[in-house]
């Protein structure tokens, strides 16, 4: 088990404050190891931690988060099986009358998918918010090419 990291204030205590070190914000426990707040199906789980392991490595995740991608894993879950459902017993069926419909799974299908949707934008992860921040970057790449002149 890892060490407890100390606070800033019990190195301010102790006389070995380092500010480059001890003002860095402390990460908490929920980031380190992320655990949904409910159980998940296998295939859930592990959307849950590919989702968590990619927003560490970004640094982005935060324990206020980990609901939303709780939520979103279930969703992804739910999409997954419904997909699989239909794919197994096909596309059509027969309604009461003995004519062809759409398979019922299929509306479970849409709402999922619109529900997942949604939770994916207010995560940042869709499109306009990728446009936005690739958009972001090449400003910020640019600004640093341009050479500095110092007219002093």
């Amino acid at each position: 088990m890892p060490r407890r990291r100390k606070s800033a204030e019990e190195h301010k205590k102790n006389g070995t404050y380092r500010p480059s070190l001890h003002d860095l914000p402390m990460i908490s426990e929920e980031v380190i190891n992320p655990q949904p707040y409910m159980p998940l199906p296998r295939w859930s789980l592990n959307f849950f931690y590919g989702v968590c392991q990619d927003m560490a490595k970004a640094q982005k995740l935060a324990p206020e988060d980990l609901v939303l991608i709780t939520n979103m894993a279930m969703t992804a879950g739910i999409i997954n099986d419904t997909y699989q459902l239909i794919k197994d017993e096909g596309y059509y069926t027969t309604g009461s009358t003995g004519q062809k419909i759409k398979h019922p799974a299929y509306e479970i299908l849409k709402s999922a998918l619109q529900e997942f949707n949604k939770m994916a934008d207010k995560m940042g992860m869709g499109p306009v918010n990728r446009l936005r921040m690739a958009i972001n970057q090449k400003s910020i790449k640019k600004e640093d090419s341009k050479p500095k002149i110092n007219l002093d």
